[in-house]
């Protein structure tokens, strides 16, 4: 799970250039809303993600059975 975890921060870190990018050509209201619900998708999956790191060996064998 660390390594998944690492990849897909490795991926968010290669997106979030373009997207500036994107915000710096583009600089209408939609792309800013865009880009802001994105930063907000990204802190989400990061709470997400150390929540379940602080979890536990039981609860993740839990987890893994009761949601597949």
């Amino acid at each position: 799970m660390i390594a998944q975890l690492a990849k897909a921060c490795s991926r968010i870190a290669d997106m979030l250039p373009r997207t500036d990018l994107s915000l710096i050509l583009y600089p209408t209201n939609i792309m800013k809303e865009a880009v802001t619900h994105l930063y907000a998708r990204i802190i989400k999956f990061l709470q997400h993600a150390v929540r379940w790191y602080q979890k536990g060996k039981l609860a993740h064998a839990w987890a893994a059975v009761a949601k597949p």
